[in-house]
């Protein structure tokens, strides 16, 4: 059988698009993702891991990174830190540390935290302020010396621990989870801040260290 070129050219051109749709289909089915068939097992999607806490700054109080003591209000210095918490549920821990000396000092307790605020779980993120009162005449107080202090609060979703590391004190959390050769899977996280405390000659003193 003789064809005539316009039908040959026909021909040839049809069976030159199926190829090249055979082609494509097959290019994309190798090149797509696979979709599971019905019997297959679907691997759970991964927990949620833990999310930091944040301090919200513009509501600290004072929001002065350096203050003075005010001999007339009796030296008091009152702080808060407003704290909020994508997940729910955690509690958050605040240390407070007045002039925190990061080298170890034998004989001495490596954590000299002199106070701990626990703010427990509201269903907001806004957990609400972590505050506390200082005054130069508390017995034992480090604010009672003249001269400029440092007031640090170190907030985390989980319990905080003071450790050494390589001859450093360093504030950190305990993990959430480990694996069995102790490695962190999901961490808890520290933040903090701090304030520059100048206490001036004629603050009222009970003699000691907060």
């Amino acid at each position: 059988m003789r064809f005539r070129p316009a039908r040959l050219a026909s021909l040839l051109l049809g069976q030159g698009l199926v190829r090249a749709r055979l082609t494509g289909l097959l290019a994309l089915g190798l090149s797509g993702c696979l979709l599971p068939l019905p019997g297959d097992d679907v691997l759970p999607l991964p927990d949620a891991k833990n999310r930091p806490p944040r301090i919200e700054e513009l509501n600290v109080t004072p929001q002065g990174r350096i203050v003075s003591l005010d001999v007339g209000n009796g030296c008091v210095l009152q702080l808060g830190l407003p704290v909020s918490d994508p997940d729910l549920e955690d509690l958050i821990t605040v240390r407070w540390f007045v002039d925190f000396d990061t080298t170890p000092v034998e004989g001495e307790p490596d954590d000299t935290s002199f106070s701990e605020t626990l703010l427990v779980s509201t269903g907001r993120e806004q957990r609400g302020n972590a505050s506390i009162t200082l005054r130069t005449n508390t017995a034992g107080s480090r604010l009672a010396t003249p001269g400029l202090h440092l007031v640090e609060a170190y907030v985390s979703d989980g319990r905080l621990q003071v450790v050494n590391l390589d001859g450093v004190l360093v504030v950190q959390p305990l993990p959430r989870e480990v694996d069995a050769d102790g490695g962190i899977i999901d961490p808890n996280y520290v933040v903090s801040y701090a304030w520059f405390v100048q206490t001036p000659v004629g603050c009222p003193t009970a003699g000691g260290v907060p």
